[in-house]
């Protein structure tokens, strides 16, 4: 060290110049920045307002409405304070919401659209009225969506649903109405109304892996036929009162709170053990298989993705200088 610092002043200048980018490599992280994780910035909107598949062409938005390159309404956030943010109806055209945010009165509606032709995805809603209603279409698709203090999601009137790895909280249950075939999995539903309440009309729906924590009324309200149940955790929701975290308002078997094959049932945080299962009300039905651990359920959603990812370039260009200039140096040492 003696050396360096009785050395001529560009080797001097040099090994400072190698201690200070050391410094900024290991102790000074790239700062984040507000935006969505794209190429480009989020595009502010006021609504958008589509009712044949020319509106598409219309709203100028990229694709061509085809299973391939669907039309995508992406990377914009949306204020409408006594507007809903995105009304869609009557389509035939192939199109997708992804990562958009939702400060509007109410969020997206969806009616009547051709089926298997559209997802929602990787959105946030902070709405002051229903986040979501999509009625008559089919073979829907909702995955990793944040609902924060929003009043109810509604989907009726569909077939074929699939609501996976969203997160409600704070706000209304998700609510079904006359839904025939699907799967909601993976959801977190935590300080709830209720956690999600199925009506009358709803049938064959498998509800696995969703947590349903600390709801101010049940975890899970079940109505209508052959729906399974299995594979979920109730923790702490408000107990109803026939002394169980769920309520069921079909007639006894009608549906099933565990698997029948794997005979496998839900995580109940107040579960004492019974032989006959956990009690959902007097009278049946039962989980006559419920679980003695926690699920993992593992749901973490990607939205919102307001935050740029931390850019390793900085990190691997300051290693490589400061590499070559302890080569160099080593290098002037030696001769």
């Amino acid at each position: 060290m003696w050396k360096i610092i009785k050395a001529n002043k560009k080797t001097r200048f040099l090994f400072a110049f190698f201690i200070i980018l050391v410094f900024c490599m290991f102790f000074i992280q790239p700062q984040k920045t507000l935006g969505l994780s794209n190429k480009n910035n989020s595009i502010t909107s006021i609504n958008i307002f589509i009712q044949n598949d020319a509106d598409f062409l219309a709203h100028g938005l990229p694709g061509e409405g085809t299973q391939n390159k669907p039309y995508l309404i992406q990377f914009r956030t949306i204020y409408a304070q006594y507007l809903t943010g995105i009304f869609i109806y009557n389509t035939t055209a192939f199109f997708k919401i992804e990562n958009c945010q939702f400060y509007s009165s109410r969020g997206i509606i969806i009616v009547d659209t051709l089926r298997e032709t559209w997802s929602i995805s990787n959105c946030s809603f902070y709405t002051s009225s229903y986040p979501i209603i999509v009625r008559n279409c089919d073979s829907l698709s909702i995955y990793n969506c944040l609902f924060t203090n929003t009043p109810p999601p509604l989907l009726e009137d569909l077939n074929n649903i699939s609501f996976s790895n969203n997160v409600l909280i704070g706000g209304s249950a998700l609510m079904l109405h006359n839904i025939s075939r699907g799967i909601i999995y993976k959801n977190s539903f935590e300080d709830l109304t209720s956690g999600c309440s199925l009506d009358g009309d709803c049938n064959n729906l498998c509800l696995y892996n969703n947590t349903f924590l600390s709801n101010r009324g049940p975890g899970l309200i079940l109505d209508g036929l052959d729906n399974i149940v299995y594979h979920n955790n109730f923790t702490n929701n408000e107990i109803t009162s026939t002394g169980s975290q769920a309520d069921d308002k079909s007639y006894t078997g009608a549906n099933y709170w565990y698997e029948p094959t794997l005979k496998s049932g839900n995580w109940w945080s107040d579960y004492l053990p019974n032989p006959e299962g956990y009690r959902i009300k007097p009278g049946g039905p039962w989980d006559k298989y419920p679980i003695g651990k926690f699920v993992n359920t593992t749901t973490i959603p990607t939205t919102p993705t307001r935050d740029t990812e931390l850019s390793s370039f900085p990190m691997i260009a300051s290693f490589l200088l400061c590499f070559a200039l302890a080569g160099y140096y080593v290098k002037r040492k030696n001769n």
